[in-house]
């Protein structure tokens, strides 16, 4: 339709523009500070160590002071050229650690020493693969804590309304993105989001920090706790919230999990279960005429009227 085409370039629009006034945050141009940087995802640190005299991008990660990491990582450069063909492999190890091989990065961790090593691969030096091989290894490590902790990894887009994380998943090609774009100043992220309960039952939304330059206090919450669960449907002619049966939510669910080898099983099952449980999923219906702030009351279940 030709109302919904001129939504979706004027959201475009928007989102190209807060990229380029903010190119200067993203853009990688600045390495290790005194060879060392600290990682935040939720409630979980790791610092990484850069171990020889070779400079390279580190999309300007910061130490946040005052943080303490659970785990520090030796980080080394491979010359290598990454197998582009090999899917990530997670390998549980012994309860002293775990090992993970991806296409940029190898990770070995012993947990009762709280040290481990990431070897990146370089392949001529190309930033670029450097800071896939950064990334990658962050998540293995993070989606490692996370399956301990009885949480899941989620394909989504997550909202930070009214103080709480509203997780928006779908399969590829749904929309999340086009609807987080429409909230500009509220989203968190729209491409995953850790979901990991506390000791009370609480469930609590994760982002990875992605700090680049001097450390901002204001920076958004690294973890919110969870308001809702939404499944984003195909419908586009009008907005609504609809009810999903525990089954039909528990399906669309783990179609969304993301589940590394190794790192999948009766354990995220059960934790998707649980999941479900304290957050029954319901389904959003999402037409791009209707404004923002309205999409945002159905987003939170509190439509008016």
């Amino acid at each position: 339709m030709p109302i919904e085409q001129d939504a979706v370039q004027v959201l475009r629009e928007a989102s190209v523009a807060r990229l380029a006034a903010d190119w200067r945050r993203q853009h990688p141009t600045s390495d290790f500070p005194d060879r060392r940087v600290t990682v935040t995802c939720g409630g979980f640190r790791i610092a990484l160590r850069l171990g020889d005299d070779r400079r390279f991008d580190s999309r300007r990660w910061l130490d946040p002071p005052g943080l303490a990491a659970q785990i520090t990582l030796d980080v080394t450069i491979d010359e290598r050229s990454p197998d582009l063909d090999r899917r990530p492999v997670l390998v549980r190890g012994a309860a002293a650690g775990f090992a993970f091989d991806g296409n940029y990065a190898q990770i070995v961790v012993d947990d009762s020493g709280a040290i481990g090593s990431l070897r990146l691969a370089g392949r001529g030096g190309d930033d670029w693969l450097l800071g896939l091989g950064l990334r990658e290894g962050f998540l293995a490590v993070f989606q490692q804590v996370v399956a301990s902790r009885g949480g899941a990894r989620l394909h989504a887009a997550t909202l930070a309304l009214d103080g709480l994380a509203w997780v928006v998943f779908g399969a590829s090609g749904a929309g999340k993105t086009t609807l987080a774009w429409r909230f500009i100043d509220s989203y968190v992220q729209d491409d995953w989001v850790f979901l990991v309960p506390d000791a009370q039952g609480i469930w609590w939304a994760w982002r990875l920090s992605e700090q680049r330059g001097p450390f901002d206090p204001d920076e958004p919450a690294w973890q919110l706790r969870l308001g809702g669960l939404r499944q984003l449907s195909p419908e586009r002619r009008v907005t609504g919230l609809r009810p999903l049966s525990p089954e039909a939510g528990f399906a669309a669910l783990s179609a969304s999990a993301h589940a590394v080898d190794g790192c999948a099983g009766p354990g995220l099952l059960d934790a998707l279960a649980r999941l479900v449980e304290a957050h029954p999923p319901a389904l959003l219906d999402h037409a791009l005429t209707t404004p923002a702030d309205e999409l945002a009351a159905f987003i939170t279940g509190t439509p008016a009227g």
